[in-house]
């Protein structure tokens, strides 16, 4: 037997298959070894006997440099599991129980995991990919639903029993819709977890609402009074971000974020990044003249063209107390902000533009035959977005630019 050196056990050459063993001729180490595997990995060895007289083989380590074994690290361990041995230990025994233990231990954490648990796992490691909005309202649902009547719970023992109580409770309250979203957000968070701290999904089979599809919008009646109340409302940046709405049927959280970068006011375009749109991908869209007016008439004070006034560097996003002024003053019910972009659907149809175009001013992510046809729909797309800007002037009888900031 040769005595085990690092040189020596580099030169060992790899078998054509399997693996060869290779013994230390260290009398005080007997058993301690070397075995070279057919892929060329090198690991230490000890092959004992218990007191049983049952045969056994123990793998030290890895050989190499540090973290891995070196030869005198590895013989100093096989000194130490020897008299381990001679004590009556059994180091391959020993080593799978630890691992039972181990995987015991992990498997029971796993199972101690609650609703609240797995929420916070999804906060820390799912929302940071969503867009900001879509995060906040994840948050919101979780704060407002999930937590508070799930979250003390196993996840282990949620039945679909427990998720159809909760589902029930937000439906009664009058918000089946907002039930329907907690459904797919808690169906989203335990998707994450079957095969670890749940075996299965318990929101599958959950009782879902019937939706139907929203259809209001701003009337050709009621247009008038709320760009008159939009005009005259203290707020001039919620004010402004409300008219580009209706100028351009955007959604409420692109045109927020909308920084002056985005914008080439000379060729009448918005060019909105993907990571502020709802398809992800770059949208390019149609200014009519009012719009571009508007924008003009800002005063540029921030990256952002609509900057928080109580958050330096962040865009503004108060919105909800001057859109429920506003709707007031006009005398104006039941619509949210997001109708605006109903509208604008709306006026473009009544225009006489095909679905095509409305899709294409809006932005919608499935346009797949639109995009096929994209050559031809570019000067009508310019012609839709004009006849828009056309109706808002109209409507609103030209109302000032001049843009003054009041309180939210």
């Amino acid at each position: 037997m040769p005595h085990l050196t690092k040189e020596l056990i580099e030169r060992l050459p790899p078998p054509a298959k399997g693996y060869r063993l290779t013994y230390d001729d260290d009398a005080t180490t007997p058993g301690f070894g070397i075995r070279v595997t057919a892929t060329g990995v090198r690991s230490f060895i000890l092959t004992y006997r218990t007191k049983t007289g049952r045969q056994s083989r123990a793998t030290i380590g890895r050989f190499g440099p540090a973290p891995l074994l070196s030869v005198a690290a590895a013989r100093r361990e096989a000194r130490d599991m020897l008299a381990a041995i001679r004590g009556g230990a059994d180091p391959v025994v020993d080593a799978r129980k630890a691992r039972d233990e181990a995987t015991q231990k992990r498997a029971e954490e796993r199972g101690a995991k609650t609703v609240a648990d797995l929420c916070d796992d999804y906060v820390e490691n799912h929302l940071p990919d969503k867009r900001p909005a879509s995060a906040e309202d994840d948050r919101r649902m979780i704060r407002d639903h999930i937590k508070p009547h799930l979250g003390n719970m196993k996840a282990r023992d949620i039945r679909k029993d427990d998720i159809n109580r909760l589902l029930r409770k937000i439906r009664d309250d009058g918000k089946p819709v907002r039930a329907n979203r907690v459904r797919s957000l808690l169906s989203t968070i335990f998707n994450r977890e079957v095969g670890e701290s749940v075996d299965h999904n318990p929101v599958k089979g959950a009782i879902k609402n019937r939706e139907e599809g929203r259809k209001r919008y701003v009337t050709r009646e009621e247009l008038p009074r709320l760009l008159a109340a939009i005009a005259a409302h203290r707020n001039k940046t919620a004010g402004a971000i409300l008219r580009l709405l209706l100028y351009t049927g955007a959604r409420k959280g692109e045109t927020c974020a909308a920084k002056w970068s985005d914008f080439d006011l000379d060729a009448g375009l918005w060019i909105k990044p993907g990571s502020t749109t709802k398809q992800k991908t770059e949208h390019r869209a149609n200014l009519p003249p009012g719009a571009v007016a508007m924008l003009r008439g800002l005063p540029r004070v921030s990256e952002y063209v609509f900057p928080s006034p109580r958050r330096p560097g962040q865009p503004f996003r108060e919105l909800k107390k001057p859109w429920a002024e506003i709707c007031e003053a006009a005398e104006i019910e039941d619509l949210r902000i997001h109708d605006l972009r109903h509208t604008v659907a709306s006026l473009l149809a009544d225009a006489g533009y095909g679905l095509g175009d409305i899709g294409a001013i809006l932005g919608h992510a499935s346009q797949a035959t639109t995009e096929r046809y994209r050559h031809i729909f570019k000067e009508r797309e310019r012609a839709a977005a004009d006849s828009v800007g056309s109706i808002i002037d109209s409507a609103a009888g030209k109302p000032s630019l001049t843009l003054i900031d009041g309180g939210a």
